[in-house]
């Protein structure tokens, strides 16, 4: 008798944030990220973007160089 078992492995979790999607790699701190980018950010940040965001494997699966440099600009007072 031959027995078969399909089991489904979640691999990862797609993420939206700004009108971009990413798929970030299963772990507890990936879904963080998940909740503060679907859930906490509409809500009590709206408006805001998005300068980096990191996974394990890419660490820098969305990285705004520029904005990140206006804006140390502008805190430095330069």
């Amino acid at each position: 008798m031959r027995y078969s078992q399909i089991k489904k492995i979640e691999k990862g979790m797609d993420v939206k944030f700004g009108g971009e999607e990413f798929h970030l790699e299963r772990s507890s701190h990936n879904k963080l990220q998940k909740e503060i980018l679907e859930v906490f950010a509409p809500n009590f940040v709206s408006g805001s973007i998005l300068l980096y965001l990191g996974d394990t494997k890419k660490r820098e699966l969305k990285k705004d160089e520029e904005m990140q440099r206006k804006i140390i600009v502008h805190c430095m007072g330069y």
